[in-house]
């Protein structure tokens, strides 16, 4: 029985630490949005197929005057911007890219 609660007291500070780190991890991820919304009109979380919107803020969706989640991202924007984005998400993939960009309302 001292051994099963050895175990489960070593299974107890895996646990926590796990938790402290996912707790790390969140607030870290609050703080950049919040950053991230001082330095930019909207923000926009893209799919891995690099044009569907998973989520925006509601700036966003103001900006474009719809709900664009679970939308392709290119019927908020025109032609050209349509390939700049191609591109700036091209080079995102190496390092962090600043995409200025015009939005159309429908």
């Amino acid at each position: 029985s001292v051994g099963w609660f050895a175990v489960s007291w070593m299974n107890s500070g895996r646990l926590r630490s796990i938790y402290d780190a996912q707790q790390a991890v969140a607030a870290e991820k609050e703080l950049l949005e919040m950053i991230i919304t001082m330095m930019c009109d909207a923000m926009v979380w893209l799919s891995s197929d690099e044009s569907t919107v998973l989520r925006c803020d509601q700036r966003f969706q103001m900006i474009v005057g719809k709900e664009m989640s679970g939308l392709d991202l290119s019927e908020a924007l025109g032609i050209g911007e349509q390939s700049r984005l191609q591109e700036s998400l091209a080079r995102a993939r190496t390092a962090p890219v600043l995409i200025p960009t015009t939005l159309r309302t429908t």
